[in-house]
């Protein structure tokens, strides 16, 4: 897009998002005022990204709450570009605006100031962006995908250890074979049938498995 150039990430967040849980990013903002070449503006909030859910890559600009109109043309340009990578898990994100004021100072050298500031103060969950006034939403956008991105393969990762992206025949299999574990364990421990009973109620599997699990209790 006409303006990304003009989109930079100076210092990122040194966490990255959570794969079980929700994550906030506080964000420094700087852009130029056009009207005004010596100046510049300075916006601070705070991204917030919910806990990633499982899903295909479709709808993506209903993931962005308070990122302006032209996030559309974004979304668009997110689809063509990212879509693939954003397959599997969705991220739900809202820009919660905090102040926004004018410096004194280019943004070039306002950005290299608070960046000395920024490594002085070891600052590890504040994000600070340059970005192009016209389509300052956008540089939020993009800052996050970004993120997103870079936290995705961990993420993956960890989801699918767990068993998130498994198919149905790949679950039941996988269930399967955890309850005819644990219904060894309960013939050798009477102490793991209640989690056996739990599990094959969660499984849906009593009915298939009721007479090994009522076979436990004859002596």
């Amino acid at each position: 897009m006409k303006y990304f150039k003009d989109i930079q990430v100076v210092r990122p967040p040194r966490h990255r998002l959570a794969t079980f849980g929700s994550s906030q990013i506080s964000y420094t903002l700087v852009t130029d005022v056009p009207e005004y070449p010596d100046r510049s503006r300075l916006r601070r909030g705070l991204v917030k990204a919910e806990r990633p859910q499982i899903i295909t890559s479709k709808n993506i600009l209903e993931r962005f709450q308070g990122f302006g109109e032209e996030a559309k043309e974004y979304a668009n340009w997110l689809t063509t570009h990212y879509g693939e990578a954003l397959r599997g898990i969705e991220y739900q994100f809202k820009n919660e605006p905090v102040s926004s004021k004018i410096e004194l100072g280019r943004p070039d050298q306002v950005v290299l100031d608070l960046a000395k500031d920024h490594d002085r103060n070891d600052e590890f969950l504040n994000a600070l962006i340059r970005g192009s006034e016209k389509v300052w939403e956008l540089s939020l956008m993009k800052f996050i995908v970004e993120e997103t991105l870079t936290s995705f393969q961990t993420n993956f990762h960890e989801l699918k250890e767990r068993g998130y992206f498994d198919s149905d025949k790949e679950a039941d299999k996988k269930h399967r074979k955890e309850i005819i574990f644990l219904i060894q364990k309960a013939q050798a421990d009477s102490s793991f049938v209640p989690h056996l009973a739990g599990k094959l109620k969660e499984y849906g599997l009593f009915e298939d498995y009721q007479d090994q699990f009522f076979q436990l209790f004859k002596s």
